[in-house]
């Protein structure tokens, strides 16, 4: 397992559409626990989540495919179903856990992918990097160790 950290424009768009394609394989059950993501529609801006609240794989990706987003910040954890969601707040819940995915957002702009299926590692790195992501690197194992898996609240 392994991570990628980038940073993404501070500005509204589709930067995380193209990398959801690389989850888009699976029926995913999203955790969305932390969200102040916007959309725009309509020429209006809106939320995009309601957290806490839990989608299936089609939806969230649905989400953030039919309009630009701006991304604030975020806490979002793919599992196989609803069952199997619990909190995860840090590597060995993440490791013992069933979750797949996570993705992070922290003030607008830093972005933290971790992943338990290495192959996908690659594709969303190069995702990232055609879509405008700056900053990208890989980090191992040792490296997230410590990390705590969560963008805010109490711990």
């Amino acid at each position: 397992m392994k991570a990628i950290k980038c940073e993404l424009p501070n500005d509204y768009g589709y930067f995380l559409s193209p990398v959801m394609d690389a989850f888009n394989q699976e029926s995913w059950t999203w955790a969305i626990e932390v969200s102040e993501v916007y959309q725009m529609v309509d020429g209006n801006m809106k939320d995009a989540f309601r957290a806490p609240t839990t989608l299936s794989n089609q939806q969230f990706i649905k989400s953030l495919a039919d309009h630009p987003h701006y991304l604030v910040f975020a806490e979002w954890k793919a599992f196989p179903d609803v069952e199997s969601i619990r909190p995860i707040t840090n590597f060995q819940e993440f490791v013992s856990s069933d979750c797949q995915f996570i993705i992070l957002v922290v003030d607008t702009s830093f972005i933290t992918v971790i992943v338990k299926d290495d192959s996908l590692l690659a594709n969303i790195y190069n995702t990232l990097l055609k879509n405008g992501a700056s900053n990208l690197k890989l980090l191992a194992e040792s490296e997230i160790e410590s990390t705590y898996f969560t963008v805010w609240g109490d711990l």
